[in-house]
């Protein structure tokens, strides 16, 4: 299947090299800045809603990259799941009730009144 570019007639050497290669992201810095959040925010969605970064390892520090084409994939899909989630979050936004009485001793001897409170507090909390 053949990709096709529209790139104009007179495209220096640099912009046919953007135009083919995606844009890279270079550092934590760089990709907070692509989203306008802090460093911190963007390793946390990198840890727990698997924003696609990638790790090179060295001897003594790792450095991270991303490209700019995956973030923009993500962010738009990252925006259909909570447009949906949001959806679901309002029809779901009932919550049950439940209200619990105090039972009651039915046993004739009074010794056994410390249970039907223990019960009914287990319930409640």
């Amino acid at each position: 299947m053949a990709t096709v570019l529209a790139v104009p007639v007179r495209a220096s050497q640099q912009q046919l090299v953007s135009a083919i290669v995606p844009r890279q992201l270079d550092s934590w810095k760089g990709i907070a800045a692509f989203f306008a959040r802090t460093v911190r925010t963007v390793q946390r969605w990198e840890s727990s809603e698997d924003l696609p970064v990638y790790h090179h390892v060295h001897v003594k520090r790792n450095s991270v990259y991303a490209l700019e084409s995956e973030l923009i994939a993500w962010r738009d899909a990252r925006s259909r799941q909570q447009d949906e989630g949001h959806l679901v979050k309002k029809s779901s936004s009932r919550r049950l009730r439940l209200a619990v009485l105090p039972f009651a001793n039915l046993s004739a001897g009074p010794q056994l009144s410390h249970f039907e409170d223990g019960l009914t507090h287990e319930l409640i909390v």
